[in-house]
């Protein structure tokens, strides 16, 4: 596991958006932000989420505390929240008056073992709705330290082995080619592939000494089912003494980059030819994408390549010789793929083995073994895993041992283990054998191991006891100073210069194994809140005294570093191993009830097989009956206390570094210690001991009530429903308690907090009495009706919701995600929200008579509701895209502006309306700062979208067109990583069900209408959408662009037809409200508004704004205008902001209008016949009429020139045409004022604004006027 104080590979150094920047802020996201983005998209799994084996590589070492990914909660409680209640230290509770109310009541282990024995489910359940402290009997018990119950070492076992190589190349893979038996290995065999490609490394990174994101690639496996990892390692991670700064590099996936995976294969494949192995003819292929490299090699499509002992090592050595050459040789794309000063080297792994290890008898055919199998001398560094099995078993007689039969293994025997203070015992037959309480005295041989001198006669059947860890004792096991040995009993050596090297010497150890307290973690085992299992980031105490001798022993002494350093521990019952199937959980652990049971919403063949395949399952046996069965066949229990060591190979003296010293001399001693009194002392102060027949089967007794609980939900409301009709689901609320019981059972079997959620949990009372007492309580909402009182019974109206969201708590999430996908799950917890909301709505909380009005608008309102918060996401991860390397630079030119920008997102993410002005459009103020790259680009404002600007009706078009077809991917305005688009289509599915007696089009308009509402109702003014093409012609992109938004509001482009026919009274009368709400907004006179997008019969009201129009372009307009023509619009420009309503203005906006409806179609033929134009000319001021027939008689046609990029631009033809009309029509103009000079030369004029003289005026003006 990636126990709970380490870092996993995905975890290492991610510190987003912090900033160290002296003087300001530290700003962090929050830490539940950090959680979702840590998670990321999850694989779906299908039936895989409930399948014992990983698929990727042997199993994960064994963790007593792990929890499956199907129940590890978003919102999981920390396993630190337990200590308090393990300590019996007073918690502040929740307000909730009726749990507070609630005195918690003693529940002995025994009266749960009398439930359980008559089957007494009513008695069961009853428990469940109180608070209870779980009493374990005192004749349930053995006392530790009672002088008849007898301690003993049942074992050792090497639970997990990494090597990495000190050199480049597969120095961790080979075996000792230099060992004598070396001829031997006939057998061995390594096989290469190359279809784990995706696979990512689950181990410790600790043992790699560099943080590994994206440069590792499983290549195979050895014949041990070892699995080999060729990683691109820097070369100084290699070396003795690693920098630490190699681990914090960032963070992401171990999974090997594209590219330089297929730089790797093409590199293993030319050493592969140079080597004689295979003549493949590729020497650098191309690796830009996998379809020009499998064009060039069909390496990919092929399984496995088997490699010798001796083809391994000739690839090593080619390797060697070769690979510099390689380097040099190879193009710029390969040499830009392998990141700089890194090499290849092979890393070996394996999990789960379980092997024994460390037996007396065959320690030197174990050692020579070692030997041979791999070669110390080039590793740098191991990471394993050494276990010890306790056990203890009550003695029912003793049999005194001869003194000869002792002292014929033995010669000298001693008082004590302890060197300094031993004395000899000069005649073991007048040496007392028991002291005043009956307790052997004990006595010891040289090298100070306990020697029995009584034998231990059992019953029949022989059975031992089970252990637990005391939870309340722990503690004590990590103070400094507890069970050490003093420095004193290490053994006196001579230098050679005839120095002793006495204790103080030895205390060097504080700086070769540091003393600090390690982080401990506490897991409670059967709702007992102080009895089960713990993890630490290091070991106990009294094991470190011993960890420092050794190192002192081994290491080189130019150097005062460790050669051996504890990483982590942990100790638990290993019955775990009984209910779990290989080293993982147990099928009944994962939550497999959940996921049958949200197979009811399937909805295509892949997620429908899925939960068929779940479904038969659990019909087949139930796995929870199954777990009890395993549990109760588990016999044989020990305590396991599992040590986790990192070897620094090149810090040891060179004895140690071959295979059969290092067993001897240092795996050996590592497993003796844990034989040594201080260590076996303290872990039998810590240890509850139960007697043989009350465990594994105690947890049994005290899960009963919940298994009960478990198994009436499934049977009563979830089976049922399951297979029986497509439109048949079991009702939300059991399913989730479904859950939540499961979650239950998982904590009971580890202990481990991640499955209780702090959401639902807690308000359903079980997380919190967890806590508080240990044992699971519910709150008053959930009763136990029928006939015997044992059916579980639940109203929808008091379900939990998030105060905060309004939206229904739930514990399914995780289980349905990784089996059925995230679209699954938005399906299902949309429609619990819709039940949820329409059982506590009703119609006239929606202001509605209309019975159907209050669910309409509640789907609509969760549509909107999940766009909004799509769009806080979206930003939130593209501001972070731009921004996060720029916070970790303080020396970049733009490191204070990205801090500028964190901070506006903060303050925008918080107001209650993100998408609104705000007030003093203070959150418009921080959303512009935010998108902003740079601060120049403040004044542009919020940056325009493709759309520019449309109203609510048309954004809701776009959507709705969407839902409606069959594309799969979300589109702008749509996020396309986000959760509206599924909710949406989800959502359209429940209103063509709820409204299945309207037609087609009466649906339509009742959701439209809703929509809008709604959108109005959240205040959504602006959104992100696709952004211009870049080229300034075709289509716009699908996707989203920070910087790109539509602003919504505009006049609708066309009206819905018939929504008054699906109107009740009271609805007109709300809608009649609701516009004259809006017409006041529409008639103040400082309201912003467009112009483009306005209809005609809306454009004169608008005219009464003192403000200019949102597409009003006045600085795209001044681009590059010569000085007389900038004098010209900055005149103009003045007066529309100074003097709007003059007659003079409000024609110019008003022609200049027209004109940009009907553009391009804005110019006078090129041919005009000779009488139009006399007419024209010739015309009288005083009698018009002929030239304006005449005019009329003229076509409105398109400019033959190209180039006219103000056409295709409205925005800036709106602008330009109003400038230019007010300034031929106003005679203060200095266009006016030129042409009146004798001299006047407006010739730059004419040249620029050909289109607006003459004809074309004179055209403009009598069509429109006249």
């Amino acid at each position: 596991m990636p126990y709970p104080s380490r870092l996993s590979s995905q975890e290492r150094a991610w510190t987003p958006f912090s900033s160290d920047d002296d003087g300001e802020e530290d700003i962090q996201w929050d830490e539940d932000e950090q959680d979702r983005a840590l998670r990321g998209a999850m694989e779906v799994l299908g039936r895989d989420a409930f399948e014992a084996p990983s698929s990727e590589g042997s199993a994960p070492a064994f963790d007593g505390a792990s929890v499956p990914p199907t129940l590890d909660a978003d919102d999981a409680m920390v396993q630190s929240a337990i200590h308090a209640s393990v300590m019996n230290v007073t918690q502040p509770s929740p307000t909730d008056d009726a749990y507070n109310d609630m005195q918690a009541r003693d529940l002995s282990l025994s009266t749960l073992r009398r439930m359980y024995d008559l089957d007494d489910e009513k008695g069961a359940l009853s428990v469940l709705r109180k608070k209870h402290r779980l009493k374990i009997n005192c004749d349930y018990q053995v006392d530790p330290e009672d002088k008849d119950l007898l301690w003993h070492i049942a074992e050792h076992r090497l639970d997990y082995m990494t090597r990495v190589p000190k050199d480049m190349g597969f120095g961790a893979v080979l075996p000792n080619v230099q060992h004598p038996r070396a001829g031997g290995l006939v057998g061995w065999n390594f096989k290469m592939t190359f279809t784990r490609r995706y696979w990512s490394y689950k181990g410790d990174i600790d043992v790699l000494a560099y943080n590994p994101r994206g440069s590792m690639l499983c290549i195979g496996d050895t014949d041990a089912n070892e699995n080999v990892w060729l990683c691109y390692m820097p070369e100084q991670a290699l070396e003795a003494f690693p920098s630490p700064d190699l681990m914090t590099a960032g963070n992401g996936p171990t999974v090997m980059d594209p590219v330089l995976c297929r730089v790797t294969i093409a590199m293993l494949l030319f050493m592969m030819t140079k080597s004689g192995y295979r003549d493949i003819h590729v020497k650098y292929p191309p690796v830009a994408t996998e379809a020009v490299f499998k064009q060039a090699t069909d390496i990919l499509t092929r399984n496995n390549w088997e490699f010798s002992v001796e083809e391994l090592q000739a690839l090593q050595d080619t390797l060697d010789e070769w690979y510099p050459w390689w380097w040099d040789n190879a193009p710029e794309e390969y040499k830009d793929a392998i990141p700089p000063g890194r090499v290849p080297v092979a890393v070996v792994v394996k999990y789960g083995q379980n092997r024994k290890i460390c037996i007396d008898t065959s320690k030197r055919l174990d050692a020579e073994s070692w030997s041979l199998q791999w070669d110390f001398s080039k590793l740098s560094r191991v990471a394993m895993a050494i276990a010890t099995h306790y056990g203890a078993t009550p003695v029912a007689s003793w049999e005194e041992r001869g003194v000869d039969d002792i002292l014929a293994r033995d010669e000298v025997l001693y008082t004590t283990s302890d060197v300094a203070t031993r004395e000899a015992i000069e005649s073991l037959d007048e040496y007392d054998l028991l002291d005043a309480d009956g307790v052997e005295i004990p006595i010891f041989n040289a090298e100070g191991r306990r020697i029995p001198r009584r034998l231990a006669i059992f019953d029949e059947p022989y059975t031992p006891c089970g252990i637990l860890q005391d939870l309340s004792k722990v503690p004590s096991l990590f103070e400094t100073g507890s069970g050490d040995i003093d420095a004193t009993t290490f053994e006196i050596e001579t230098s050679e210069s005839g120095r002793a090297i006495l204790a103080e010497e030895v205390q060097v150890a504080g700086l070769i194994c540091p003393h600090d307290t390690p982080t401990y973690y506490l897991y409670p085992l059967f709702y007992s809140q102080n009895v089960g299992q713990w993890q630490a980031s290091g070991i106990i105490a009294p094991l470190s005294s011993h960890v420092t001798k050794l190192n002192h022993d081994i290491a080189q002494h130019d150097h005062h570093a460790s050669a051996v350093v504890p990483v982590k521990s942990q100790c638990y019952n290993t019955l775990s191993h009984y209910t779990r199937e290989s080293a993982r959980d147990h099928i009944a652990q994962r939550g497999i009830l959940t996921g049958a049971a949200g197979g009811s919403w399937a909805d295509d063949n892949k997620t429908t097989n899925t939960a068929t395949y779940l479904r038969g399952t659990c019909d087949q046996r139930d796995p929870h009956e199954h777990l009890a069965d395993q549990v109760s066949r588990a016999d044989d229990t020990h305590l396991r206390l599992e040590n986790v060591y990192l070897f620094h190979m090149q810090r040891m003296a060179p004895k140690y570094r071959d295979g059969a010293q290092f067993y001897e001399s240092v795996v050996f001693p590592l497993a003796q210690a844990c034989r040594q009194p201080n260590v076996l002392a303290s872990i039998k102060a810590t240890s509850i001991v139960f007697k043989p027949d009350i465990w594994p089967h105690a947890m049994l007794w005290a899960m009963y009530p919940m298994n009960v609980l478990l198994k009436q939900i499934w049977h009563n409301h979830i089976r049922p429903t399951l297979g029986e009709h497509p439109d048949k689901h079991p009702d939300h609320v059991y399913v989730e308690l479904l859950a939540v019981s499961e979650r239950l059972i998982n904590y009971g079997h580890t202990g481990s907090m991640r499955v209780l959620t702090t959401g639902l949990m807690r308000r359903l009372w079980p997380s919190r009495a967890i806590v508080d007492t240990g044992f699971p309580a519910f709150a008053p909402a959930l009763s136990f009706g029928g006939e015997n009182s044992t059916l579980p019974v639940m109203n929808i109206e008091k379900w939990p919701i998030d105060l905060e969201t309004g939206r229904p708590l739930y514990a399914t999430k995780r289980a349905m995600e990784l089996t059925y996908g995230k679209a699954h799950f938005l399906k299902y917890i949309t429609l619990f929200d819709i039940r949820i909301k329409a059982a506590t709505t009703t119609p006239q909380m929606a202001f509605s008579a209309d019975p159907y009005a209050p669910r309409i608008i509640i789907m609509a309102d969760i549509v909107i509701d999940a766009f909004v918060k799509d769009v806080l996401a979206f930003v939130r991860e593209e501001l972070d895209t731009e921004i996060s390397g720029l916070l970790k630079d303080r020396a970049h030119d733009d490191h204070k502006w990205a801090v500028r920008r964190q901070k506006s997102y903060k303050a925008w993410k918080t107001s209650s309306h993100p998408l609104d002005y705000g007030e003093g459009k203070n959150t418009l103020g921080d959303l512009v700062h935010l998108v902003s790259s740079s601060q120049e680009d403040i004044r542009v404002g919020l940056p325009h979208s493709a759309a520019h600007s449309i109203s609510l009706e048309d954004f809701v078009d776009r959507i709705l067109k969407w839902a409606a077809s069959g594309v799969k991917k979300p589109r702008a305005p749509l996020w396309s990583n986000g959760a509206c688009a599924y909710i949406l289509r989800t959502v359209l599915a429940e209103v063509k069900r709820f409204l299945r007696d309207h037609t087609p089009q009466e649906r339509d308009v009742e959701f439209r209408r809703a929509l809008v509402g709604r959108l109005v109702a959240h205040k959504v003014r602006f959104i992100p959408d696709a952004p211009v093409s870049p080229s300034g012609v075709g289509a716009p992109s699908h996707r989203l662009s920070l910087h790109a938004w539509t602003k919504l509001g505009a006049t609708p482009s066309a009206l819905v037809l018939g929504t008054q026919n699906a109107l009740s009274h009271a609805e007109r009368l709300q809608i009649e409200l609701q516009a004259s709400a809006s017409q006041a907004e529409v008639n103040d006179c400082r309201a912003s508004w467009t112009a483009l997008t306005s209809m005609i019969e809306d454009f004169l009201p608008l005219l009464a704004r003192r403000v200019l129009p949102s597409d009003w372009s006045i600085e795209r307009v001044r681009n590059h205008a010569k000085p007389f023509i900038l004098e010209v619009y900055n005149w103009g420009h003045s007066r529309f902001l100074h003097d709007q309503q003059h007659w003079t203005c409000q024609l110019a906006l008003v022609l200049a209008f027209f004109l940009t409806k009907v553009t391009p179609c804005v110019f006078f033929p090129s041919d005009i016949p000779e009488t139009v134009r006399r007419n024209i000319v010739n015309a009288s001021p005083r009698s018009p009429r002929l030239c304006i027939s005449s005019v009329r008689e003229l076509d409105w046609v398109e400019s033959k020139s190209q180039g006219k990029k103000g056409f295709s631009e409205k925005n800036l033809y709106f602008t330009q045409a109003a400038l230019v009309i007010l300034a031929w029509i106003d005679p203060s103009s200095p266009l006016r004022v030129e042409l009146a000079k004798p001299s006047g030369d407006i010739r730059l004029w004419n040249t620029k604004h050909g289109a607006f003289l003459n004809f074309s005026l004179i055209h403009y003006l009598i069509a429109i006027l006249f």
